[in-house]
């Protein structure tokens, strides 16, 4: 198991990383840039990390950084719902947050002991396609119409109930239906009455898109996923190193996952562990979930596609596409990504394999210096692949005419 257990917590780190890596914390690759972040659900997961000392201690001081942007409330929910070994390390990483801020966080415990920090965690930048929650929590507070906007700008034109708003934003059904009262009051929301229930849904999706610009490509349930995570990590720990004795355990943590995994709707259906060959599929099963929530899911690409783009800094890029149904993915794999990896990234999706590479190169390199780096730090731009055959055709002509 000490194979399994190294590659189990490996994963869940590297989960943990990135998407505090998109808050603004570290350097750690990020993969979860077109994926929208659920704050509360990461900070009970990443308390539940103890392996990591300098992750806990960097969190923790964003936290306390941050402490505008975070609900208590959810946080008292979501903890409540944790295994009682995550619950006690929450209470102490909690403690630890009251005892150097000021946000009156649920849970106990003592406090752990600072690292000495040779930075501050700065404030995380908004305009990241995965922080839709936090610009949300800027334009109606750190409240349930907050949680209300983000489930359902992620149901697209699907309408939901109180009872699955509540049991998604994680506020209670009382805060829930008064803020759709009010939100429906104020026509933000639209309400009617279907199957004997009252439904809801965005009455202007597409304002409220404009309003809060880029917005992520998909909108997992985290708090499913962090459970599932959180329970492999202890399956790998605890779990003895024979077939025969590490089948019992194996069976009770797929009962434990059965309603989170059905919550997720996952493709591929969990093999159930009921002998030595079943429990090898278990364990791979384990490790190919682990290894898809670190990287990141992402819609496929299409050819029809438009590049949405966002310059952060000097040769630091956020670059995307968008399909014609209108979901973004990611462009690159990598960060930070400089101008000429964005443009040899947009005329190989668009144009392999109908162009020659060598003269690709070079085009591309025009691409960067002429169009790419005319935009300014802080700024973006959308260009359609229609428009990035046409440049390329362009310029190849010129190419054919000076050979």
């Amino acid at each position: 198991m000490t194979r399994l257990r190294q590659e189990v917590d490996r994963l869940a780190l590297e989960l943990a990383w990135s998407q505090w890596r998109e808050l603004g914390v570290g350097a750690a690759p990020t993969r979860h840039q077109w994926q929208a972040i659920d704050l509360e659900p990461l900070i009970i997961f990443t308390s539940a990390l103890g392996s990591d000392i300098r992750l806990r201690a960097r969190t923790i001081d964003w936290c306390i950084t941050n402490a505008r942007f975070i609900s208590a409330f959810r946080l008292r929910h979501f903890a409540a719902l944790a295994t009682p070994l995550t619950r006690q390390a929450f209470g102490r990483y909690a403690a630890t947050v009251k005892a150097h801020g000021t946000l009156p966080w649920p849970g106990a415990g003592d406090p752990y002991a600072m690292l000495p920090a040779d930075h501050k965690e700065a404030t995380p930048n908004l305009k990241r396609p995965s922080l839709v929650q936090l610009r949300l929590r800027t334009l109606v507070g750190v409240s349930a119409r907050a949680e209300i906007l983000k489930a359902l700008l992620a149901a697209g034109d699907a309408a939901h109930t109180a009872a699955s708003l509540a049991e998604s934003s994680g506020y209670a059904k009382g805060g829930i239906a008064q803020a759709l009262d009010m939100m429906t009051m104020a026509g933000l929301l639209n309400v009617e009455l279907s199957s004997n229930r009252l439904v809801y849904h965005l009455a202007d999706a597409q304002e409220l898109g404009r309003l809060l610009r880029w917005l992520p490509a998909e909108y997992p349930d985290w708090q499913s996923i962090f459970r599932v995570v959180e329970r492999l990590v202890g399956y790998a720990a605890a779990a003895p190193g024979g077939t025969a004795q590490r089948l019992p355990a194996a069976a009770a943590l797929f009962a434990e996952i059965s309603t989170d995994v059905e919550r997720m709707r996952l493709d591929a259906k969990v093999p159930e562990p009921v002998d030595a060959a079943s429990l090898a599929d278990f364990e791979d099963w384990a490790l190919e979930f682990l290894a898809a929530q670190t990287e990141g899911r992402r819609p496929s690409s299409t050819r029809q596609a438009s590049y949405v783009l966002h310059r952060e800094g000097a040769e630091e890029w956020i670059a995307g596409i968008t399909s014609a149904a209108g979901l973004p993915r990611p462009l690159l794999e990598a960060r930070p990504a400089g101008a000429q990896d964005v443009a040899t990234a947009m005329f190989r999706d668009a144009l392999e394999p109908e162009a020659e590479w060598g003269e690709m190169t070079a085009v591309c390199t025009e691409f960067a210096d002429e169009v790419l780096r005319a935009l300014r730090p802080g700024h973006g731009a959308t260009y359609s692949s229609e428009f990035v055959r046409r440049w390329y055709g362009n310029r190849r002509k010129r190419f054919d005419a000076t050979a």
